[in-house]
């Protein structure tokens, strides 16, 4: 799987970016997908709130997330923009 070593601007696009493993295409498969989150924070209640991200269960003391379709299709579209701010290293 090809990946680049970005940082996007959008803080939500980030976090669906490195749960994705920060894939060149997005909306192709991917080796991972799931963010960990931990305690009862305005981030886990933003992904759960967002038609971005699935819950796909609780572990220890947080809950881990999916990237959905949707946000797939939102961050080929913000990673295509000038939202990238650092683009370093190859793609590999």
């Amino acid at each position: 799987m090809a990946q680049v070593n970005r940082y996007l601007k959008d803080k939500a696009m980030d976090h669906i970016d490195h749960a994705l493993g920060r894939p060149v295409d997005p909306r192709s498969e991917t080796y991972r997908n799931y963010f960990y989150v931990i305690g009862d924070t305005d981030l886990r209640r933003d992904m759960t709130a967002s038609p971005y991200w699935r819950g796909d269960g609780k572990g220890g003391e947080g809950e881990y997330f999916v990237v959905t379709d949707e946000g797939r299709a939102a961050l080929a579209d913000c990673a295509g923009s000038r939202a990238v701010i650092a683009l370093a290293g190859k793609v590999e």
